[in-house]
């Protein structure tokens, strides 16, 4: 039972007057249902509040040997400290001496007291004025609870809530550096992959240009000049479309996630896929379902979108449709490119995103890598299925 509601229940009404009659000689007050209670009782007999009757559970609390003591208000008190929320309070600012003083009732009130010898308590008080028959203030009553086992527990709890939000901030911070720490030694190991078949690539077309101008410095060549620099500025641009595709997977530009809806951003690009679908013969559409938002790098979903179109349409030498899509899972959104072509070879369907993978005669082998690196960057898996009806690449984003 709250103090406050044990107040409730007295209904003293103009039984006041005889109550302080009753608490102030000492027989009764021993046979009085205050000496019973549980409930700390503390009464002021008069509006100055120099002397406070307390019964036995009140004189416990505030470590007094017998029924009736001076007050806080007292000069000859002990020294003692109240206090709330960190604030010293003052006599007037007590509950017993608010309703005695100026005839409020106070509800559960809490605070603080402190004994010279360090002994420190918290205390939950209701007070209510005592009124006579005149309905003229004579006294107050309060009644006082001692909350420190549940107040410590509270404080130790929230000590141990904060120190547990520092362990989980700490813990957070260090896997927040692992996480770049990985990032880059993944970037790192993907750079020593494709290093060594970069050097391939590159000398390719290289060694192509450098016979020719061997040829034309010797003036054996038997073929047409205008053909030959023709083949080299291919070769050069085949180089520099390596280069290009290489630096677009090892740049370490700090990727922007925002809340983004898939759709939004395929719907944006939908024109220009469309008007290169048109220049290739090739039919491009879109079947969108309701997905939700996703942390996505648009720019990096745009080039995503690009290479997986670009080669679905590289296989599609005969025309037909070409087909984006998206659905919901129970835990992802997943996004489809399905083209028309003759499909992938069994045999190549695990090379297909190795660096520099490709059968076709003018291609990189990097635009899939780019795709999966990409796709990793969301944290999202990149699947292909394929048969002699065409290729469907899938990428899996977490919800």
């Amino acid at each position: 039972m709250l103090a406050s509601d044990f107040l409730e229940t007295l209904q003293l009404g103009g039984r006041s007057e005889q109550l302080l009659k009753e608490l102030k000689d000492e027989k009764e007050r021993e046979k009085s249902i205050f000496s019973l209670i549980p409930i700390g009782i503390a009464v002021a007999p008069n509006r100055g509040c120099y002397e406070v009757i307390h019964n036995p559970a009140s004189a416990e609390i505030f470590r007094l040997t017998g029924w009736q003591s001076i007050s806080f208000t007292n000069p000859k008190h002990p020294p003692i400290s109240t206090y709330q929320n960190g604030k010293l309070l003052t006599p007037e600012e007590m509950p017993l001496q608010r309703s005695a003083w100026k005839g409020e009732k106070v509800d559960d009130m809490e605070f603080m007291v402190r004994w010279t010898d360090g002994v420190t308590k918290y205390i939950q008080s209701s007070s209510i004025p005592l009124l006579n028959s005149q309905s003229q203030i004579i006294g107050a009553l309060c009644t006082v609870k001692d909350i420190t086992p549940q107040k410590i527990t509270k404080h130790q709890l929230q000590a141990q809530n904060k120190n547990l939000e520092h362990i989980v901030s700490e813990r957070t911070k260090e896997l927040l550096d692992m996480q770049t720490q990985f990032s880059r030694l993944s970037r790192l190991d993907l750079m020593g992959e494709l290093a060594g078949s970069l050097g391939h690539e590159i000398r390719n077309p290289l060694t192509t240009i450098r016979g020719y101008l061997q040829l034309l410095l010797q003036n054996k060549s038997t073929t047409d000049i205008n053909t030959i620099f023709e083949i080299m500025i291919e070769e050069l641009d085949r180089a520099n479309e390596i280069i290009t595709e290489f630096l677009s997977i090892s740049k370490s530009k700090a990727s922007e996630f925002k809340d983004c809806n898939l759709n939004n951003i395929i719907n944006s690009l939908f024109p220009l896929l469309e008007a290169r679908g048109l220049m290739e013969n090739i039919t491009i559409k879109t079947e969108l379902n309701a997905i939700p938002l996703l942390k996505l790098d648009a720019q990096l979903i745009n080039q995503l979108l690009l290479n997986l179109v670009h080669n679905g349409l590289e296989a599609m030498e005969d025309g037909g449709v070409l087909t984006i899509r998206t659905h919901r899972t129970d835990d992802e959104v997943v996004l489809s490119v399905a083209d028309q072509g003759h499909g992938v070879p069994p045999e190549y369907t695990d090379k297909i995103l190795n660096p520099f993978f490709t059968t076709k005669e003018s291609g990189t082998g990097l635009g899939l890598p780019v795709c999966l690196t990409i796709a990793r960057k969301h944290d999202a898996k990149v699947k292909c299925q394929s048969d002699k009806n065409g290729t469907t690449f899938y990428v899996h984003f977490k919800i």
